[in-house]
């Protein structure tokens, strides 16, 4: 009678332990798999924002005026830099 008694109470102990054994895995699971499709999320948005920015860079570069803007700004530029840079000497 004392044996059955002490045999239920170790049962119920070692199948506590497993039932919070396995609590733990499947929350640790649950929280690695959330914390991985935000951290995705996040990844592809910014890879993203990066593709749309260096499309529209192409797209600009192919536009021929913004191109000859660009240009006649940089070469105005390189032209402004050594005029001021020959008045020093």
């Amino acid at each position: 009678m004392i044996r059955d008694m002490i045999r239920d109470k170790i049962r119920g102990m070692i199948r506590d332990k497993i039932r919070g054994m396995i609590r733990d895995m499947i929350r640790d699971m649950i929280r690695d798999m959330i914390r991985d499709m935000i951290r995705g999320m996040i990844r592809d948005t910014i890879r993203d924002k990066i593709r749309g920015m260096i499309r529209d860079m192409i797209r600009d570069m192919q536009n021929p005026i913004v191109m000859t803007i660009g240009i006649d700004l940089f070469n105005a530029g390189i032209k402004s830099r050594t005029f001021w840079a020959n008045r020093s000497l």
